[in-house]
């Protein structure tokens, strides 16, 4: 006969009341929080989970709005759009008889920076953070850093917080986030958000949707892989957590024995097996992985635009540089998609590297293809601002600053030069080549009065290196060995010297012409 044992009940009790109120707790994601910044002129949306079919309200400033949460108990407010306000204000959400304050709320320009190594390079690693974090107390300057942790799946929430900059903030956030902010914040007097979602060595097809990589036949070689881990690990969905972390911790152990291999001398080295590179180690850096951790949350969370360092990641080969034209519209179109309108876009082209020969140039080409054919979008020259040696060069308040300049152009009206010259014509007259160009404010310069790193072709011979003359608004191009040319290009190398600007300081990009005209 089973015996019977009393069970106290206000354990029970409590743990029952405990899973109602935790079924029922109406719940924000992290990037609604306090010290937020709201973006200035576009409808304010609020949105979080509670009780199916709860009502939920929200309140800002005057205005209240109110919903029902769907059968999922998700929910979505939609609140008028508010100017710009470095007041500190509260958003209050009510439901389930409940209320969540935001407090110290500011209403101005938000900005998301991508890309993967040279954007999260932190504050306190390059040229002049030290000085800059002493300096940095700007309270109205707001900053998320996102988790980097990716996913397969699509996820509804990111880890992170908002913080105000101060020189015990802002240590580690982006250094380029951070000099183009404060640039913004100063030109415009208005309080300014950044949001840092980015991650080292990872690739463009990383932070794109499987549905726009697979609409587009061209990007056939990065659907193939995604395919390839499916196939690999049948409950790659399921089981996520658990393959990504076993793969993480394989691949520590490897990093750990190849960097023993490699110390190991000559002669040794010839006997000990190298550690082996294994398939599963692609999860690091998979297609999706990181839009789908750090882009897919925040769709919902009104911003002006978007900053992007990145392309050293799709420049292993030739092939991916050339793909990186086709691949990098595509994501930057996925990103504009998600968040429903065409986002402001500028971004970095490649500096100078020696570590990838031949390979940077037609990146650096494909780059400002994207600027030229993709609408709202910027291109930052950085030629003279690399370093041929480290892929991560530490001058990074001209990039932000330059950024900054094509923001407060394009985005907000300001008239200022903030793109240095970008070929506009070619004609050949005879065994000269004249190339105009744009945005020449204050006319054409060369460096230290010499104007090298032109090349010129014709159809039977390789680039032979260029005489060169500044004509006014234009380049003239010409070389004693070529008598009809055919192509010309300009710091097509892989550490190029930047010899072209334009009166605002501002470098030319690298370019190669292929077709001239008569």
């Amino acid at each position: 006969m089973m015996s019977l044992r009393k069970i106290p009940l206000l354990p029970v009790l409590s743990a029952f009341l405990f899973a109602i109120t935790a079924q029922a707790e109406l719940k924000l994601p992290s990037i609604l929080s306090d010290h937020m910044v709201i973006q200035a002129e576009k409808p304010i949306k609020l949105w979080g989970w509670a009780t199916p079919d709860a009502e939920i309200s929200a309140t800002f400033l005057d205005s209240t709005r109110s919903t029902r949460t769907r059968s999922d108990g998700t929910w979505l407010i939609e609140l008028p759009a508010a100017e710009a306000n470095a007041q500190p204000e509260t958003i209050r959400v009510e439901g389930d008889q409940q209320i969540v304050k935001i407090e110290d709320v500011l209403v101005g320009e938000v900005w998301l920076c991508g890309g993967q190594s040279n954007m999260q390079m932190k504050l306190q690693n390059v040229d002049g953070g030290e000085s800059a974090i002493r300096e940095a107390n700007f309270p109205e300057i707001r900053f998320f850093e996102a988790r980097r942790r990716p996913n397969i799946n699509p996820q509804d929430d990111i880890a992170g917080k908002w913080q105000k900059v101060t020189p015990q903030t802002i240590r580690e956030f982006s250094a380029v986030g951070y000099f183009f902010g404060l640039d913004l914040s100063e030109a415009l007097g208005t309080p300014v958000g950044l949001i840092s979602s980015n991650k080292g060595g990872t690739p463009a097809e990383a932070w794109m949707p499987s549905e726009n990589l697979r609409a587009n036949p061209i990007l056939r070689p990065y659907t193939r892989d995604l395919d390839d881990l499916y196939e690999a690990y049948p409950d790659l969905e399921d089981s996520w957590d658990e393959i990504y972390d076993e793969m993480r911790a394989s691949h520590r152990e490897w990093k750990k024995q190849f960097t023993i291999w490699t110390k190991l001398p000559k002669n040794e080295q010839i006997q000990t097996p190298k550690p082996e590179w294994r398939q599963e180690f692609r999860l690091r850096k998979a297609p999706t992985i990181y839009y789908n951790s750090n882009i897919h949350p925040l769709r919902f969370f009104p911003i002006r635009g978007v900053i992007w360092y990145q392309g050293e990641a799709n420049s292993n080969n030739l092939q991916d540089a050339a793909l990186y034209g086709t691949l990098f519209p595509e994501m930057i179109q996925s990103w504009r998609d998600a968040w429903g309108e065409t986002l402001p876009f500028y971004f970095v082209q490649l500096p100078g590297y020696g570590g990838r020969p031949g390979i940077w140039p037609t990146t650096r080409q494909s780059q400002l293809s994207t600027w030229q054919n993709v609408p709202k979008t910027g291109m930052v020259v950085t030629i003279d601002v690399g370093n041929e040696n480290n892929i991560h060069p530490k001058n990074k308040r001209p990039v932000g600053e330059r950024l900054a300049r094509f923001a407060r152009a394009n985005t907000y009206g300001e008239e200022i030069p903030f793109s240095g010259p970008v070929v506009k014509t070619s004609t050949r007259d005879g065994t000269v080549v004249e190339i105009t160009f744009n945005h020449i404010e204050g006319g054409l310069a060369a460096k230290d009065g010499s104007l090298g790193g032109f090349e010129i072709a014709d159809n039977n011979s390789g680039y032979l290196p260029a005489e060169t003359a500044i004509h006014g608004n234009s380049v003239r191009v010409w070389s004693p060995s070529i008598d009809s040319p055919t192509r010309v290009r300009y710091a097509w190398t892989d550490t190029p010297e930047a010899y072209l600007f334009n009166g605002a300081g501002l470098p030319a990009s690298p370019f190669e012409i292929t077709e001239i005209g008569e």
